[in-house]
């Protein structure tokens, strides 16, 4: 789990650069989804000395009003919520 405010996450969340975006796999609402974040120094709350994470994300999916939008995040099973670049 991170720590950390709503408002430092936002900061850090802002100074993100997303890539190298994987779909593992999906079944049903569910995708495991695999990506590295950049990131200035000190913005991943968890890891301040971190300024590149790994990450393995399972992403649940529900419609909407006709829209499919994410529901939740959780760990992919086994993995570690991230792992450095």
């Amino acid at each position: 789990m991170l720590t950390g405010s709503r408002s430092t996450t936002e900061k850090g969340f802002r100074s993100t650069y997303d890539f190298n975006i994987r779909i593992r796999a999906s079944q049903g609402p569910n995708a495991w989804v695999t990506f590295d974040s950049i990131f200035a120094r000190g913005k991943l709350t968890a890891k301040p000395s971190y300024s590149c994470a790994r990450w393995s994300r399972v992403f649940i999916f529900n419609e909407t009003n006709g829209r499919t939008r994410i529901s939740r995040v959780e760990n992919n099973a086994g993995d570690p919520l991230f792992r450095r670049c």
